[in-house]
């Protein structure tokens, strides 16, 4: 859990960079810039799945919990952000 935890606060602070570098203004440029993250993100989880031949729905569940990892992240950090 430490390590999960970790890894969270590393992607929030690249995440960060990656909001900065695009000017991102509001909480929707936030949304579709860590949506558009968490869409790269899913789609290398279910290709990843099907090498391992996990079963789709699993896929789609693990690759959908990154997407909207990524989405909420990005307009809450946006949204703070220009505050």
């Amino acid at each position: 859990m430490i390590f999960n935890a970790l890894v969270m606060f590393v992607y929030a602070l690249g995440l960060i960079w990656l909001l900065s570098k695009t000017q991102a203004q509001n909480w929707m440029d936030g949304l579709m810039v860590g949506g558009l993250i968490g869409l790269f993100t899913l789609l290398g989880v279910f290709v990843g799945n099907m090498f391992a031949m996990n079963p789709s729905s699993l896929s789609m569940i693990d690759g959908l919990y990154s997407l909207l990892l990524f989405a909420g992240m990005g307009a809450i950090l946006a949204y703070f952000r220009k505050q």
